[in-house]
């Protein structure tokens, strides 16, 4: 993957029509590898903001 790359796409109007939550779970099968994993938050642009940020 490189930035930029779509990671998912869903329509979210039918989602938060049908689906009890709209939360959307990241699983990251490599946890052993991680030594840091900064959750963000606040205002973000598509394709510019990142909302995690993973220390190798």
């Amino acid at each position: 993957m490189k930035v930029g790359d779509t990671v998912i796409e869903f329509d979210l109007p039918l989602l938060e029509e049908k689906a009890k939550s709209t939360l959307t779970p990241v699983v990251i099968s490599n946890m052993d590898e991680i030594k840091e994993l900064i959750k963000l938050s606040g205002s973000v642009t598509v394709g510019e903001t990142p909302v995690i940020r993973i220390k190798k």
